[in-house]
């Protein structure tokens, strides 16, 4: 694998070891980067090599100013450790300087960064890590090393600002929310305990305290703090270049009305010392936000000495690569095992994260769509799946009795949302997804029982009922069957998984995701064979309501009219037993009349020859692909989602792989990334694969290897 390069022929960074730790030269020469920190506790930080980032448990819980990307290298707000050295003045150990050598060292999930100033003498290294257990802190160990040949007399001095509120305050009720501060120094450091949160939640009375607090290596208290932004930088000066740093100020002693509703600043100020050559001190801190004053104050008893912090950092280390090792990866380069390491952790860290809370976010207030969930669980299975059984089942909870879903997850269990801003919308490919991870869930654990589940339907206009898990996934595939449009594919609604794909409401259609329900439904039908034998079960209860769907009748919109009218009338609660042998045949038939109109009908031809798969048709009900007077027009995935659905028959995949090469080649895309997927789509759709649930899987089951 080849490693990113500053210039010539070095590379700037390099694994380390026999996992996925690596190490990094110049890093702070580099805009943008930043490393997640974390734990299941809910903890979520970003830092960089500049110790830039952010500290929070959530939208409206942060403990350091809230950053985007392009913050990083706008804002002063940072994790800040300067050190004022007798006779030479103030160095950082933190910011970015010329001359200066750094170095970053990094695993799961820890970050260490190493910076030297060889005209002052002085070494620091920062090591950072988020325990993983149940406390949300952030440690970050500082060690201060003389290099020189002389004495140095030092004065240490933390400085992390305290925004403490929602990330909503930036720009509503700045001020106001400051007020609201209620900062205590106490020996340990500062603890800001706002009176109330002002948020879109409205006035809520608060009781979480941010906390910046500190030790020395052995245990003792910091000398004192400069608890607010004023009276740590003073008039004229910034985090950058702090007055009570640059001209040595003593510690403040402030009156309440100096004190209280202020900016705050976890400024911690050590005792001075003497550093012989070749000797080092260290300094613990601890960053986070607790439910309560007392809580925080029990951080420095768990951790508040070196060999405390090391015990924890150990033990972290454990934990992550303990997950780490379920799955292992090998290849001819070892570089590649241990870059799969760090793939392995992204859905980890989205199920941690959600789509919000690193500085590249997406949903910038909180929470993941309804893909993030079934896509994510795709690789959490692969390392876990027995931790995932009772994650899947409340993820169906999401599913209304429509066929359509909520599309914003919060953090617990229950939290399902219509939409951002309650706007309710239908992005037409989400009910493939469900079926997708749980069939990989079926073929992973062999555990047949799941389908049989009971769990609730998703209501936000009012009870939704409850249904098994089979007949959540057969509500949003019938309702999808039968919404086609007058081309005879899916309806494309507001959308599929192409977001930028959202103007076609009334007259588009979709066929990739045609393909994937066709694949889906004979895959289904499928299983419940499988069902059949394995469980000798002959029959499965379903509502009532769903009997208009399950007719014999093509897709239309007469019958999804019939059945939508139904359930806003409100749903019995009564179940009609369906034999599991016409259950699977009428799922069977309706795939394969899906299948037969993306292979018969969507099939087009150029004027060249060539030959592929449209994809959709817009709002004029107009079709998309094909000789227009701009040039050829093809989508790679109106390529691809047929091939992995085993709908398109093996000349096809030849045929539509040529000319996706052809068309590729002309827009000087060839060799590309989008190349590869569709080689390695055409690829697997032609080698069926064992099964631990009893069968070979046919090339419609490789769709679950998105």
């Amino acid at each position: 694998m080849k490693k990113s390069k500053t210039s010539g022929n070095k590379p700037w960074w390099a694994f380390t070891g026999e996992g996925e730790a690596f190490e990094a030269r110049n890093p702070d020469q580099i805009s943008r980067l930043y490393f997640p920190l974390c734990n299941e506790a809910g903890l979520l930080s970003a830092i960089t090599p500049t110790l830039h980032g952010d500290i929070k448990t959530g939208q409206n819980h942060f403990l350091t100013l809230p950053v985007s990307e392009q913050d990083l290298h706008n804002t002063r707000s940072s994790r800040h450790f300067w050190v004022y050295v007798e006779g030479k003045g103030p160095w950082s150990a933190t910011l970015a300087k010329p001359k200066e050598s750094c170095v970053l060292e990094a695993g799961a999930l820890w970050h260490k960064v190493t910076r030297e100033n060889r005209s002052i003498g002085l070494r620091s290294v920062i090591t950072s890590f988020v325990p993983a257990g149940l406390e949300s802190v952030e440690i970050m160990r500082v060690d201060l090393i003389n290099i020189g040949r002389k004495p140095l007399a030092l004065t240490a001095t933390a400085a992390i600002p305290i925004f403490g509120r929602s990330a909503d305050n930036l720009r509503d009720h700045r001020h106001v929310t400051s007020l609201l501060h209620r900062i205590e120094q106490v020996p340990q450091g500062v603890l800001v305990t706002p009176t109330m949160s002002f948020d879109e939640r409205g006035h809520v009375a608060n009781s979480l305290t941010y906390a910046v607090l500190g030790c020395e290596g052995d245990g003792q208290t910091p000398a004192g703090s400069f608890p607010t932004v004023n009276s740590f930088i003073g008039e004229g000066g910034s985090f950058d270049a702090p007055r009570a740093v640059f001209e040595d100020w003593d510690l403040p002693d402030l009156e309440e009305v100096q004190l209280q509703g202020r900016e705050a600043v976890g400024a911690l100020r050590f005792k001075s010392r003497k550093l012989a050559p070749g000797k080092s001190v260290t300094y613990l801190l601890f960053l986070g936000i607790a439910r309560e004053r007392k809580e925080a104050l029990s951080w420095l008893k768990a951790y508040g000495t070196i060999e405390k912090t090391e015990e924890a950092l150990d033990h972290t280390r454990a934990f992550w690569k303990e997950r780490l090792d379920r799955l292992q990866v090998t290849a001819d380069d070892p570089d590649f095992g241990r870059w799969a390491r760090w793939v392995a952790l992204q859905p980890v860290l989205r199920n941690i994260f959600g789509c919000s809370f690193l500085p590249d976010f997406d949903y910038g207030r909180g929470g993941r769509g309804w893909r993030d969930l079934w896509q994510d669980c795709l690789a959490l299975l692969l390392m876990d799946s027995g931790d995932c059984r009772g994650l899947l089942l409340n993820n169906f909870a999401g599913v209304r009795m429509n066929g359509t879903n909520a599309t914003i997850i919060g953090k617990a269990p229950d939290e399902f949302i219509a939409d951002r801003n309650n706007l309710s919308r239908t992005w037409m490919d989400h009910g493939v997804w469900p079926w997708i991870t749980t069939e990989l869930y079926l073929h992973q654990t062999g555990d047949l029982k799941f389908l049989l589940e009971s769990v609730p339907y998703f209501g936000d206009q009012g009870a939704g009922g409850h249904g098994t898990v089979l007949e959540h996934l057969l509500v949003q595939h019938l309702v999808a069957y039968f919404n086609v449009g007058e081309h005879g594919n899916c309806r494309l609604e507001d959308a599929d998984w192409n977001d930028g794909l959202d103007m076609a409401h009334d007259r588009g259609e979709s066929v990739p995701f045609t393909a994937v329900y066709a694949g889906n439904l004979l895959r289904l039908a499928d299983t419940l064979e499988i069902l059949h034998q394995k469980l000798v079960l002959k029959d499965v209860l379903l509502a009532e309501e769903l009997d208009i769907l399950l007719g014999p009748q093509a897709p239309g919109q007469e019958q999804l009219r019939r059945y939508q009218t139904r359930i806003k009338e409100g749903v019995t609660g009564r179940k009609n037993p369906w034999p599991i042998d016409a259950l699977a045949s009428n799922l069977r038939q309706k795939g394969e009349t899906l299948s037969r109109q993306v292979r018969e009908n969507e099939w087009i031809k150029n004027s060249a020859g060539h030959a592929w798969f449209n994809g959709y048709y817009d709002n004029q009900a107009t079709r998309v692909e094909g000789d227009s007077s701009k040039g050829v027009r093809m989508t790679l995935t109106g390529q691809v989602f047929p091939i992995m659905s085993g709908v398109a028959t093996n000349e096809q995949v030849a045929q539509a792989f040529a000319a996706a090469k052809r068309y590729l080649y002309d827009k000087k895309l060839a060799g590309s990334a989008s190349t590869r997927i569709l080689r390695r789509s055409s690829l697997i759709s032609a080698a069926p694969s064992p099964s631990p649930m009893g069968k070979r899987r046919t090339a419609r089951s490789s769709v679950i290897w998105w």
